[in-house]
């Protein structure tokens, strides 16, 4: 693991000792910051994601810190607080529980086995820097390079599809492996009316991609049997159209 930067780790002090002056728990740096200390990659602290595992008291520590520092925020979801402080951006959110998590799950633990992929599971208590590896599963697949769901990908994916196409990115950027049942998920998932629906993102995400590695993107999009359910835009359809592919976009729309 590399070591965390003197800069993120003045922002985690400050927000550790907001929350103890409200007499909250101290939160966690979570999502990609912790990730790419293990994966020894980019860095990614430009982008801060600070969570109390509690809907409520994360949002409202997002606004206790903005108006400590007089900046302007916005608010999504409902618990989802995005706000820009030294030059980067910083996100307070939770909240997120899956009505499909197991029911003798902790209630502690019930936010981090909400999350997507194990990979993004890792938190870094701001307090003291202590790591929590709440699935058990983070670290050891983060060294072995794999990409698997916390919870089944059933479920992860039919909570959000957006995570279908995180996995296509992921894979590409850091060069990680999708876990079996990940491919065994996607091949059978049935997201018609998402794509429909959501084409600027998946097009983009998935540009994100080809751009992180093209080899890989277009292994995974076989393997995946994404051909229909990827727009046909971008460094996609170039895709399709250099390597003569196109008719198996089509023949899964026709």
């Amino acid at each position: 693991m590399d070591p965390i930067s003197p800069d993120v780790k003045e922002i985690m002090t400050e927000v550790h000792e907001l929350s103890s002056e409200y007499s909250m728990k101290s939160p966690y740096l979570v999502g990609g910051y912790p990730r790419n200390l293990y994966l020894k990659t980019e860095s990614a602290e430009d982008d801060l994601d600070f969570t109390s595992n509690n809907g409520d008291e994360s949002l409202y520590l997002g606004i206790l810190f903005c108006k400590k520092n007089n900046l302007n925020f916005n608010i999504y979801n409902q618990a989802h607080l995005t706000t820009r402080y030294r030059s980067r951006k910083i996100d307070f959110s939770s909240g997120f529980v899956s009505d499909l998590i197991p029911s003798n799950t902790e209630e502690f633990e019930r936010e981090p086995f909400s999350r997507d992929f194990t990979i993004d599971s890792i938190h870094i208590m701001c307090k003291d820097s202590s790591i929590y590896d709440f699935t058990g599963r983070g670290i050891s697949d983060i060294k072995n390079n794999i990409i698997d769901t916390i919870l089944e990908p059933e479920i992860t994916f039919f909570d959000d599809p957006k995570r279908i196409y995180r996995a296509l990115s992921l894979s590409s950027r850091y060069n990680l492996v999708l876990s079996d049942r990940v491919v065994s998920a996607i091949n059978k998932v049935d997201i018609e009316d998402f794509v429909k629906d959501n084409y600027k993102f998946i097009t983009s995400i998935v540009d994100e991609a080809f751009s992180a590695s093209y080899d890989i993107t277009v292994k995974n999009i076989e393997k995946l049997n994404l051909y229909n359910k990827i727009p046909l835009f971008g460094y996609y359809r170039d895709y399709l159209i250099k390597s003569e592919k196109i008719k198996k976009y089509f023949r899964g729309i026709i």
